[in-house]
């Protein structure tokens, strides 16, 4: 099974968790903090680089799981976000569009993991473009 797929289904795992968690007994657990960056070279401390001054990053790092071999599964910025966040290998041609997180709003298959975590009662801010909404 490729890495990729493993860390897709892992975050999937998790949220699922969480969710029955919350349900099950009204109680949200920890505090989340998820960091995503596309286009960022691991050029920090925290990847072994000796050169570059990252100290409150690779504290964080230093306290958290730190992902080192992440592959995208689609080409197009938007698609990878989509597959990333939802666990959901591209299908079809919308599945490649930059546009297919906008279209998987539109149903309400496949829920990403952050929504997963809003609809357990957490709540939740992206800030970005992670998913191109304010919320």
């Amino acid at each position: 099974m490729k890495q990729t797929a493993r860390i897709l289904i892992l975050i999937l795992l998790i949220s699922t968790s969480f969710r029955a968690k919350a349900q099950k007994e009204k109680v949200r657990a920890n505090n989340v903090l998820f960091i995503f960056v596309d286009d960022l070279r691991p050029e920090l401390g925290c990847y072994g680089n000796k050169d570059i001054h990252s100290p409150n990053l690779d504290f964080l790092a230093s306290q958290a799981t730190v992902f080192k071999k992440h592959f995208v599964t689609v080409p197009t910025c938007g698609a990878s976000r989509a597959s990333f966040l939802t666990g959901r290998l591209p299908r079809n041609t919308n599945d490649l569009s930059n546009e297919a997180l906008e279209l998987k709003k539109t149903t309400d298959e496949p829920e990403s993991f952050i929504a997963a975590l809003r609809n357990s009662g957490y709540y939740t801010v992206g800030i970005g473009k992670i998913s191109h909404s304010p919320d």
